[in-house]
């Protein structure tokens, strides 16, 4: 079901016309993202919200901001070397190496620097904004720190999808904010060169500040790797008639009983009807909680011994990637 199918239900049920008054859809629409969220923040169903994605380390560099939508991170591996990373806490960090710069190599470990609005420092230099979508035209503001330590607070209007010099100041070195006035059509970046260059940040679609979840690894990577990262995606409002959520298909009535039991609370509903959308949700939501734990119930005789990839030498008795 789309966002639109979801609204046509409730607007029927309230007597609604099937193009009603703005208010009227602002607030549906409001409950069915609230419930949206509630249901996908129960215990147990983050694995309805579980990505993989990657990036490439670069040599001599420790901190990455994770061009992901990353809301918890649950794995990281190198691929390029076969092997996982663990993570430490800050605290062992700056004991185990005071200085990132010191020592390189393999990254064994990652530690987890919490949220950040830059994918990575600046050189610097200047700072260009500029949108994905032609249209775009609302104000972006950036705050950052230059290469004399003096915070800096300075925006310009996005023009599309020709880049636009933010202030006049061309030493940054670290964004401290990046944020639009309004929610873009497009995907709003931030580079540090007026043509080509590099990505500073980005804030994505449906969203006004960027923020990533910024890691370091150790030791400091000596070359180009793959990072993989198991996550957990962060919850996505819906907001176009065409979107759907971030639930399995049979379960999309929720966010229907879910949004007629908030509108009913707002017209003060004091009929049964409310009762019995209260008990059919709650019936539902058991039911999707049962089936997201059921889904890894399923264990295999073999699979209770703990196996992994070797990468001695990517092989054991000639075979390569056997496991053990």
């Amino acid at each position: 079901m789309t966002l639109s199918d979801i609204e046509a239900f409730v607007l029927r049920d309230f007597g609604y016309a099937s193009s009603p008054a703005t208010a009227v859809t602002t607030r549906i629409r409001a409950y069915i993202n609230e419930r949206h969220r509630r249901i996908l923040t129960q215990p147990g169903l983050e694995k309805l919200r579980l990505e993989t994605g990657t990036f490439s380390t670069v040599a001599n560099q420790s901190r990455y901001g994770l061009d992901m939508p990353v809301a918890k991170i649950l794995k990281i591996v190198d691929t390029t070397n076969d092997h996982p990373l663990w993570q430490r806490g800050l605290g062992w960090y700056r004991i185990i190496e005071p200085d990132p710069t010191a020592a390189s190599g393999t990254s064994q470990y990652w530690i987890n620097f919490g949220y950040g609005p830059a994918l990575q420092t600046i050189a610097s230099t200047g700072l260009w904004v500029v949108s994905t979508a032609a249209g775009d035209g609302m104000a972006a503001t950036i705050q950052t720190i230059d290469a004399v330590g003096s915070i800096t607070s300075t925006s310009a209007t996005v023009n599309g999808l020709t880049r636009v010099q933010v202030g006049t100041a061309t030493n940054h070195q670290r964004l401290t904010r990046f944020s639009i006035a309004s929610a873009a059509t497009g995907e709003i970046e931030l580079y540090d060169a007026a043509a080509a260059g590099n990505l500073i940040s980005q804030i994505e679609v449906g969203r006004t500040t960027a923020q990533f979840v910024q890691i370091a690894l150790w030791p400091t990577p000596s070359a180009v790797t793959t990072i993989q990262i198991d996550y957990v995606h962060h919850i996505r409002d819906m907001t176009l008639d065409s979107q759907e959520p971030q639930l399995p298909l049979d379960f999309h009535y929720l966010l229907t009983l879910g949004a007629r039991i908030d509108e009913a609370r707002f017209q003060h509903d004091d009929t049964q009807r409310p009762q019995l959308w209260e008990q059919e949700y709650t019936r539902g939501l058991q039911a999707l909680q049962a089936w997201a734990l059921n889904y890894d119930t399923l264990i295999l005789p073999d699979d209770q011994l703990v196996r992994r990839r070797s990468n001695l030498s990517n092989t054991v008795g000639g075979v390569a990637g056997v496991l053990w």
